[in-house]
């Protein structure tokens, strides 16, 4: 018996439709991430894009199709640099250890690991995004 998750990777569009999917998660969750670090309100990130507050949420709730361009104007708009690494499917990789320093916004990797760090956050549940509750 196989699982759902099995089940949809196992045809060509059901893997198209699994990596779109936790592409937008791994973005909106890092743009949470990264709001609730530096204690911002959607309505403040709003403010700097120029943008409304709903639209915002729109973005963040990963129903938007956002574009390469508007996910960089929102890391802009944090003061962040978004780089983004490749591998391949199926490929599993172990993130490098990452210690947080809000103040101001900066992390270190591990020296042990020079894989591109995994953004985490010490919560129950996500601070905002698709999975918010």
């Amino acid at each position: 018996m196989s699982s759902t998750y099995e089940e949809l990777i196992s045809t060509k569009e059901g893997m198209k439709l699994f990596q779109r999917e936790r592409t937008i998660l791994e973005v909106t969750e890092l743009i949470c991430g990264i709001l609730s670090g530096q204690k911002l309100k959607r309505s403040e990130l709003a403010a700097r894009l120029g943008t409304t507050k709903s639209n915002v949420t729109q973005l963040l709730d990963g129903e938007a199709n956002m574009t390469l361009a508007t996910v960089s104007d929102v890391f802009t708009a944090l003061g962040q640099e978004l780089h983004v690494s490749a591998t391949p499917i199926g490929v599993e990789i172990i993130p490098a250890s990452v210690q947080y320093d809000f103040q101001p916004w900066n992390f270190v990797t591990s020296p042990a690991l020079r894989i591109a760090p995994t953004f985490t956050i010490e919560q129950t549940a996500p601070a905002c995004g698709p999975l918010a509750a």
